[in-house]
């Protein structure tokens, strides 16, 4: 394992969809509880899926998902402004 993380920082990190790989991770600047994790692929596609570490739900985590098709630097930049729903509901 690596050092400073856990098995669930590791899962997070490394759940991708095919040909998307991580680009950049962020905290919210508001909540701390929430973490952003971007992927892109070599087409410009892009998603961004959202963390919450205490969600209202009483589960551990909740993860939640937006997605682009280009421009990913502005997705990135907006992170915290976007839409993001269940990976169903994003993907499906």
């Amino acid at each position: 394992m690596m050092p400073g993380y856990t098995i669930n920082d590791l899962m997070v990190l490394h759940f991708a969809r095919e040909d998307f790989k991580i680009s950049d991770q962020a905290t919210n600047s508001v909540d701390t509880d929430i973490r952003y994790y971007g992927y892109i692929n070599r087409a410009g596609e892009w998603y961004i899926m959202q963390e919450d570490r205490t969600p209202a739900s009483g589960v551990d985590r909740e993860y939640r998902f937006t997605k682009g098709g280009s421009n990913y630097s502005t997705g990135w930049a907006g992170r915290e402004g976007l839409s993001y729903d269940t990976y169903d509901a994003v993907f499906g």
